[in-house]
């Protein structure tokens, strides 16, 4: 789950509690939103610069061990105290700072059971101040001696995507009874994509499975669905467009769109998945365009993380985003696009020096010329219009018969054919270009055939009356001849009632036509003029069925999550001393304050409580070391506990056993205990 979205969900009591914060309050201050505030790398810095050392260790473990999975309240302190350095009293404690300070959140599942997670759009923040990757680049030099594999061009996510999308514009999506897409349009649609099944295989866990749908047309519905370019309806998919581009996305090149194709990559899928998270995100610290040793950048990577890095970087590189070499043997890899975090590297020009996106070229035959700096609404516009030739770094396209076709169903004339070229091309026409669009648009756009309801009268007179009554006629479309109208489908009822009432029951012929679809509108050029929602299989009009079925929710999409974390409400309660030290309150203080003699038996209750507690003994009064007890064994009064040195002020006559790094003491040698626990809880 997303920082925005745990926000967004939070009761007003733990929201109040966290913007009065002193670190948060002083930037809401400033005029900062509270989400602004807790991604924002300035003060997750100044964080990390004044918190305690176990709250700032807690997190670092937490991220390498768990990324941005969620994980039990109780697993931390099990699973990553045996690492050295902090008790498992100080983890406890950590983590309730670490949630009073907004960097940890927690939900409550229905049986009472706790679960923590770092929100996936701050982990990887968090992953680069705390275990930073500072990979050095080859040199100039060196990198004119490395060797890029010598694969196919890789199109980016967003042209692959752009591809996919313009298939279900083109051609509709159909779903079956079960809610999946029809295997034939399916696979049309997935066949538009250079995407295969094994270049999805890191992220095939996230994805509906290829014998329910094709993983790439999977990938591209569930970011489709997320960025709000698709909707689903009762009958199949659908784009929604706006100003005849894809939601959103119009202004966009796809060097600014697949920017943010990664972050939402990063969230929904490899936030499933810590090596892969881990990976993905101590990749994104490195700059792009320049190449890096792999062992350089294993070698600094969390282990955990280590565990996903092949799986990501061959996830990137089938995506277009990253390539792949080697210099004098050692495999290099670098990134094609920036894909650092937005909290980190604000975004800025990606388009070229001027940072103006580029513009299409028409050429004298024909052809157009669509250089990488194009808009996706350029582009979106020209599948319009126009047959795709070749995807490469520069893309071609060309201007057919058939494409004008096409381009007249979907409600481009003549005039708005070649005002649409002269905008995306910002400049006039080639003459051969605009005699050739005139000699085929002489037959195209002249005929239309659509299927109607109509409303048949059996004599002129009554006709006349129901052409004149005010009620009825704003239900008809058009008059045809003189005893037969067109009505407007979505006022059949209307039209039917008031007929009633003109006494004019109307018999419906079940062999009649029962929807419009209409064969739009003409234009100045004779042709069909405006733009037109698209939509499924069985037809473009917009239908009272879009109104019903808005955009899914986009968190939802298509993928499959592993971690549903919004099926649980957010706890609103932090533990107290009492809770994370039950008993605390019966304690007699001494055993708090600082280490004393005590009889053995009572020696033995302070350890046992100290194991229970998993905290840490002060052994010794002037010179002493700091001792977590693990194990008690042996008799009442003569017993030996084993555990682990922390900290040590003075040499210690406890000798280290084979466990390596592990002591045992006796009763004699605990002479003045204390119990420790975190301060300031």
């Amino acid at each position: 789950m997303k920082l925005s979205e745990t926000l967004s969900r939070l009761p007003p009591a733990i929201r109040e509690r966290l913007e009065a914060e002193p670190l948060i309050a002083a930037r809401l201050k400033e005029g900062r939103s509270l989400t602004q505030t807790l991604s924002d790398a300035d003060w997750a810095r100044e964080w990390a610069a004044r918190a305690d050392r176990a709250s700032v260790e807690t997190l670092r473990r937490i991220v390498a061990a768990y990324a941005a999975t969620p994980f039990e309240a109780e697993k931390p302190e099990r699973e990553l105290a045996s690492e050295g350095g902090l008790t498992g009293a100080e983890i406890r404690v950590a983590l309730v700072r670490l949630r009073q300070a907004g960097i940890v959140f927690a939900v409550r599942k229905l049986w009472g059971e706790t679960l923590l997670y770092v929100p996936a759009d701050t982990a990887a923040l968090w992953q680069q101040l705390l275990l930073p990757v500072q990979s050095r680049p080859l040199g100039a030099q060196e990198e004119r001696e490395v060797r890029a594999d010598p694969r196919e061009f890789r199109l980016p996510l967003s042209l692959e995507l752009l591809a996919a999308w313009s298939g279900i514009r083109r051609h509709g999506l159909p779903i079956t009874a079960k809610g999946v897409p029809h295997k034939a349009a399916a696979a049309r649609i997935a066949s538009e994509m250079r995407l295969s099944e094994a270049d999805l295989a890191p992220i095939a866990f996230a994805l509906p499975q290829a014998s329910v749908c094709p993983l790439p047309l999977s990938l591209a519905l569930d970011l489709g669905l997320h960025f709000g370019v698709l909707v689903r309806r009762p009958d199949g998919f659908a784009v929604t467009e706006a100003e005849g581009a894809p939601a959103g996305w119009a202004e966009r090149t796809p060097a600014e769109a697949d920017r943010e194709l990664l972050e939402a990559a990063v969230c929904r899928y490899a936030a499933q998945h810590a090596p892969l998270y881990g990976a993905a995100a101590a990749l994104r610290a490195l700059a792009p365009l320049r190449w890096h040793r792999e062992s350089d950048v294993i070698a600094q990577m969390p282990d955990q993380a280590r565990g996903g890095f092949q799986a990501w970087i061959g996830l990137m590189s089938a995506w277009g985003w990253m390539e792949r070499g080697r210099w004098q043997a050692e495999p290099v890899f670098r990134w094609n696009i920036n894909a650092a975090l937005p909290s980190l590297s604000p975004p800025g020009p990606e388009n070229g020096p001027s940072g103006e996106p580029e513009r299409i070229c028409v050429l004298p035959d024909l052809e157009i010329m669509v250089p990488p700096g194009v808009t996706l609404g350029c582009r979106w516009r020209l599948e319009e219009i126009a047959e795709p030739v070749t995807a490469d770094v520069v893309s071609a396209y060309r201007l057919t018969k058939a494409g004008c076709v096409a381009a007249s169903r979907r409600g481009y004339g003549l005039a708005s054919l070649t005002a649409a070229l002269e905008e995306l091309s910002d400049g006039p026409l080639p003459d051969s270009v605009r005699s050739t669009l005139a000699d085929w648009f002489r037959t195209i756009g002249r005929l239309s055939l659509a299927s109607a309801v109509l409303l048949r009268v059996r004599d002129e007179e009554l006709a006349d009356r129901i052409a004149a009554d005010p009620e009825a006629v704003g239900a008809l479309a058009e008059r045809l001849g003189t005893t037969a109208f067109i009505v407007r489908p979505e006022a059949m009822d209307d039209l039917t009632r008031r007929l009633n009432e003109l006494g004019y029951p109307v018999n419906v012929d079940p062999d009649g036509a029962s929807a419009l679809l209409g064969g739009g509108r003409e234009d100045k050029a004779g042709g069909t003029g405006g733009r037109k929602t698209s939509g499924t299989a069985g037809g473009n009009r917009k239908s009272k069925a879009d109104d019903a079925f808005p955009s899914v929710r986009p968190e939802a999409g298509w993928a499959c999550r592993r971690y549903d974390l919004a099926v649980y409400e957010p706890d609103p309660l932090l533990p107290g001393r009492s809770e994370l030290f039950p008993g605390w309150d019966g304690v007699p203080k001494t055993w708090l304050q600082k280490p004393a003699s005590y009889h053995p038996s009572t020696k033995r209750k302070l350890i046992e409580l100290a194991i229970a507690w998993r905290t840490a003994l002060r052994v010794g009064n002037e010179g002493h070391l700091t001792f977590v007890p693990e194990r008690l064994e042996g008799a009442e009064e003569s017993w030996r506990v084993r555990g682990r040195i922390i900290r040590r002020d003075e040499v210690s006559s406890a000798a280290p056993d084979a466990s390596g790094g592990a002591v045992a003491l006796t009763a004699e040698e605990c002479r003045e205990l204390m119990i420790v626990l975190p301060s300031d809880l």
